[in-house]
Formats: structure tokens, C-alpha cells, sequence
């Protein structure tokens, strides 16, 4: 819906849909996650695979906006829709020095390889020698992705009990890890143990 919203005393030009909603909850989840960026998974079915083998599954959920006592329309409708796959492409914390000549918006080739020819190759080159996106993830490493593939296949399948050991190895290797820290918190609520009726995703409010 498109339109006017809002009272006799402010309006606003504005759009209104699901899709709108399921973009600000995206919005509001990486907060939560604390990842700048995150995508869901329908978003991450169309990545290049380059792309993808770069991103982590960070939890399988659905939305919660209404109380749990309540069990209004929107909570009905949102019991109906499948889970939602979150993703998100790890950037490290440290601000990295642009090199001089830095150009935003430009590709940045390195000493190897010219612009052209990153550009002829397509997208997914990019990611394997651009410097910028390159610098993104220093870092962060193969053990570290390798262990968190670990975990959250343990937490998807209701294992949680290996899952949170092996998230206490992940703070080990990357301390502050947003993902990290909400799964463990939210296995050690429940003491570890998967409820009876666990099917692979829990229900979040991303509105905090």
C-alpha cells in the first residue's frame, strides 16, 4: 500500500507491506545479532557461490511481534509462514587504512591483476582479488568458519549441548562475536537442552 499515514497533525508519504515489515525485522534482527550485515535466506539462494561459501547461517527463526498470551492475526499468520534463514557476511572490527588512490565505488585490483580485467571475469572474481572486500574479512579465518558450520548444524538438529561447546571454543578464536554470544545465551537459558517439540528454529522479538 502507498499512500498518506499518519494524524491530522503529521503525515507521512509512505509504503506499507509485509515486505516493508519483513525488511525492517531483517533490519532490527542484525542488531540483535549484532552484524551489519544479514540476509535471509531466500536472499541467499541467489548469491554467487563465491559469495556464499562467505556468509554463516546465524539462526533459523520467526518473527515474534504480539505476546505470546495473545494469539492475534499477526502471530497467526506468522505461525502459518516457513522459518526464516538468517545470514550474515562477516566484516572484521578494525577499521582498515584505505591505500592511496583509493577510489569509492572503483574496483580495487592490487599489483597483480588489472581493473579490466577483474571486470571481464565478473562478480565473483571480484571477491577473490578486490582488496577492499578482501580486507573485509581479514581475520577471520577457516577454523573459525569451519567451527561455526559445527555448531549450528548441533543447534539445528537439537544438539545443543555440543553446540554450546563448541560456541565456547568460537569465543576463543573471535571474542564479541554477536551470533556467538546470542545463540550461547540463548542454549544456556535452557539449560542446554532442546525442547520436545524443536524443529529447527525459535521464535525471536526484533524489536527487543
Amino acid at each position: 500500500v502507498e499512500g498518506a499515514v499518519g494524524s491530522n497533525r503529521k503525515v507521512d508519504a509512505s509504503f506499507l507491506s509485509s515486505h516493508v515489515s519483513l525488511v525492517s525485522d531483517v533490519v532490527s534482527a542484525g542488531r540483535m545479532y549484532k552484524c551489519p550485515i544479514m540476509v535471509t535466506g531466500q536472499v541467499h539462494k541467489v548469491l554467487s557461490g563465491k559469495v556464499k561459501d562467505r556468509c554463516r547461517l546465524v539462526d533459523v527463526v520467526k518473527m515474534k511481534r504480539a505476546p505470546e498470551t495473545r494469539l492475534s492475526i499477526e502471530r497467526a499468520e506468522a505461525v502459518a509462514k516457513p522459518p526464516l534463514e538468517l545470514y550474515t557476511y562477516d566484516i572484521n572490527d578494525e577499521v582498515v587504512q584505505a591505500p592511496e588512490g583509493h577510489s569509492i565505488g572503483r574496483v580495487m585490483a592490487g599489483t597483480e591483476v588489472t581493473t579490466e580485467a577483474i571486470l571481464a571475469r565478473g562478480a565473483r572474481f571480484v571477491f577473490d582479488v578486490d582488496q577492499d572486500i578482501i580486507a573485509f574479512q581479514q581475520g577471520i579465518s577457516v577454523e573459525f568458519h569451519s567451527l561455526w558450520r559445527k555448531a549450528s548444524r548441533h543447534y539445528v538438529n537439537g544438539m545443543w549441548s555440543d553446540a554450546a561447546d563448541i560456541l565456547k571454543n568460537i569465543q576463543d578464536i573471535r571474542q564479541h562475536d554477536g551470533p556467538t554470544e546470542a545463540l550461547l545465551k540463548y542454549i544456556d537459558s535452557q539449560k542446554r537442552k532442546a525442547p520436545t517439540d524443536w524443529d529447527g528454529w525459535r521464535w525471536i522479538d526484533p524489536s527487543g
